[in-house]
């Protein structure tokens, strides 16, 4: 793969270099506001980049869901089945966190609107993460529910709680 200068330094340098990249992140996203230092410098060490033209999908309703999205710049459209937009998400808002939380696949669609910068953590480094730090965990599980109860309706999107019970489900059959 492709090298860059990062790459070239010690661990703790290059965590402190990406907190500090990530700062705004951290301080305006409610998804990491709160967090421990040590769960802070496990996700952006797991932080990607990813940039968007105006009109390109970020994803498309029934893709498989392997990323959370964090806007750095730039305004990206979540739509439904029939490109209606349901929601607008701006700088320092996130989505997409429900597909790291379940096997389902995305109930709506993202688009940039503009020019988009997006960090990015994928489905294999949030589940490090949750295993690393049960406490997250919770929280992540729990913020998400309250997340979505207002969407529900919406966009039918389906919300941790029903996996959760569609889970139980499979398990009481067995």
């Amino acid at each position: 793969g492709t090298k860059t200068f990062l790459d070239e330094l010690n661990t703790p340098l290059k965590t402190e270099i990406q907190l500090f990249a990530h700062s705004t992140t951290v301080t305006t996203v409610p998804l990491f506001r709160k967090c421990p230092l040590d769960v802070l410098r496990a996700i952006f060490t797991e932080m990607q980049l990813a940039f968007y033209l105006p009109g390109d999908y970020v994803f498309r309703i029934g893709d498989i869901g392997d990323n959370l999205y964090v806007i750095s710049k730039g305004k990206c459209a979540i739509t439904d089945v029939k490109d209606n937009v349901l929601k607008i998400c701006e700088k320092s808002e996130y989505f997409g966190e429900l597909a790291l939380l379940s096997d389902q696949p995305r109930a709506a669609s993202a688009r940039a609107m503009t020019y988009c910068n997006m960090d990015y953590l994928t489905k294999q480094a949030f589940e490090k993460i949750r295993e690393q730090f049960p406490s997250y965990d919770t929280f992540v599980v729990n913020m998400t529910k309250n997340r979505y109860k207002d969407w529900k309706h919406k966009a039918k999107i389906k919300t941790v709680d029903e996996t959760e019970q569609k889970e139980k489900d499979k398990t009481a059959q067995k």
